[in-house]
């Protein structure tokens, strides 16, 4: 059966969504809200697919909390609020760290090592049931997570003793069932990752030093505004 919904995964990056967060926690502290009220608080005019999607993201993230008495209420989460009330320069990773992990799809790939090549964290996603489509822009929001919550810190690796749990992805479709993701093997590693852009692909060498890899992770981010298009 021909594969025409992928399994559900945050339909924005968690940068995006800390946003949105801030925005909510900015009207409402953490009091739990009506959906119509937190949309506008959010940006929203009213009930769209956008709005939806937006909802289930900052879900996801476990920046928001969602009860459904008397209709469906809103208000920011414990973690959503220690996030929403950090400074940007002073930012918590642990906490950035497990809301960038509380997706399953993402800490699936995470826990499984997927790596950081964006066609390589495609070819896993459509073997446990993306389309073509969901798989990209999912390995583009991952890989988004990873840059900003510095997932791949070794020595975060090193101390999470992956203490995730494995939590298979639910398919949408009632009639499929989704395995987990495969784990990739290591011994099949290319010697640099090539990570297409829209303007070109980057090429980093594999076997730096974690010297080198913070001194790049670093330079990144201070350049983030000059080298980042206003283009969609």
């Amino acid at each position: 059966m021909k594969t025409t919904r992928s399994p559900r995964f945050p339909f924005i990056s968690l940068e995006q969504a800390i946003q949105y967060t801030r925005l909510l926690y900015k009207a409402f502290k953490v009091s739990e809200k009506p959906e119509p009220k937190t949309l506008v608080a959010l940006g929203f005019s009213g009930a769209s697919g956008k709005a939806n999607k937006v909802l289930a993201a900052l879900n996801s993230y476990k920046l928001i909390s969602v009860t459904k008495v008397r209709g469906r209420q809103f208000r920011v989460s414990p973690l959503g609020a220690r996030i929403a009330r950090m400074a940007k320069a002073s930012r918590s990773l642990r906490d950035i760290r497990m809301a960038a992990l509380s997706p399953p799809v993402f800490a699936l790939l995470w826990q499984n090592r997927a790596g950081i090549v964006e066609k390589q964290i495609e070819n896993v996603l459509r073997k446990s049931h993306f389309t073509r489509k969901g798989a990209h822009r999912a390995a583009q929001i991952y890989l988004e997570n990873i840059a900003f919550a510095d997932l791949e810190d070794p020595k975060f690796r090193a101390s999470s003793n992956n203490q995730l749990s494995s939590i298979p992805i639910q398919s949408k479709s009632k009639s499929a069932k989704v395995p987990s993701i495969k784990s990739i093997r290591q011994d099949n590693r290319p010697k640099s990752l090539r990570i297409p852009l829209s303007r070109r692909t980057a090429t980093i060498p594999i076997g730096i030093t974690e010297k080198e890899y913070r001194l790049l992770m670093r330079t990144l981010r201070s350049w983030k505004e000059s080298i980042i298009s206003d283009d969609d």
